[in-house]
């Protein structure tokens, strides 16, 4: 939280309104059907063969008056795949996915 402070997106004090803009958990497992594990514990130990996604994000309502104007309305969130290995090591399957904000920046400008 302490980069949205920066932003002036949160004021000094104010962590407790993060999950107001990240609703969500850090990720989720990966199926056949990409969503199809919903009974899966988020508990459970990671397994060789396991597929889960990395995706943390903010969404900002656009109609939120506790935010700075130019935030409003804006919602971001960067997803890698990731599959655990037979030697119990994670493997990035989406590492050539743009992530960095120049990246980003130039897909967008591409049109991908």
């Amino acid at each position: 939280h302490e980069a949205l402070v920066q932003l002036g997106v949160l004021g000094p004090g104010e962590a407790h309104r993060v999950s107001r803009y990240y609703p969500h958990n850090i990720g989720h497992y990966l199926g056949l059907d990409v969503h199809d594990t919903p009974l899966a514990s988020q508990s459970q130990p990671l397994l060789p063969g396991m597929a889960l996604t990395v995706e943390p994000g903010l969404y900002f309502p656009p109609d939120d008056p506790q935010l700075p104007a130019w935030c409003r309305g804006i919602g971001v969130r960067i997803e890698d795949d990731i599959v655990i290995g037979s030697d119990g090591a994670a493997r990035v399957l989406t590492t050539r996915a743009p992530k960095a904000v120049a990246e980003v920046e130039e897909a967008v400008r591409r049109g991908l």
